[in-house]
């Protein structure tokens, strides 16, 4: 004897009508609430599971969140990188506009302040009447320690 055959279910009846909202056997009629008990307990636990899986998935928003700002600053870093030295490399125009300074006098300056990027900002920071005393004052500056090779008096006397 099967299930089937237990429950009282005739052959000629399909499988599919057991689902059905209510099981006919040959001596009762029995309601199927029990069945969508079990039905909807299952979907509780999916439930459980999919909640799970929100939350899971709101981390990973979360997150990504934060990295497109990291993101963000790190682009701003690098703009403000490129523009810096492209204000490096004018300096030196910037100096040229310097009257009364000779050539090698506008190249030590122009080395000078391009190597410390908050001269060079302090340098673009200026109007054109104090740009030139401050890039004689960078002169000043880099001149003050020159170093003697003069080791006392000469021996060939």
């Amino acid at each position: 004897m099967n299930f089937f055959e237990e429950k009282g279910i005739k052959d000629s009846e399909s499988r599919e009508d057991v689902g059905a909202s209510t099981c006919q056997t040959s001596d009762a009629v029995v309601p199927a609430p029990a069945m969508k008990k079990k039905a909807s307990e299952k979907r509780s636990r999916s439930d459980d599971g999919l909640s799970d899986l929100i939350k899971e998935i709101g981390k990973f928003g979360v997150a990504y969140r934060e990295t497109a700002q990291e993101i963000k600053e790190i682009i701003g870093l690098f703009k403000k990188e490129a523009e810096g030295n492209d204000r490096r490399m004018s300096i030196f125009t910037e100096i040229m506009k310097t009257e009364g300074l000779s050539n090698v006098e506008m190249l030590i300056a122009g080395e000078h302040i391009s190597k410390d990027a908050h001269k060079v900002d302090f340098f673009f920071s200026l109007s054109n009447e104090f740009r030139k005393d401050y890039v004689i004052k960078q002169l000043v500056d880099c001149r003050s320690y020159q170093p003697s090779f003069d080791f006392g008096p000469s021996r060939d006397m």
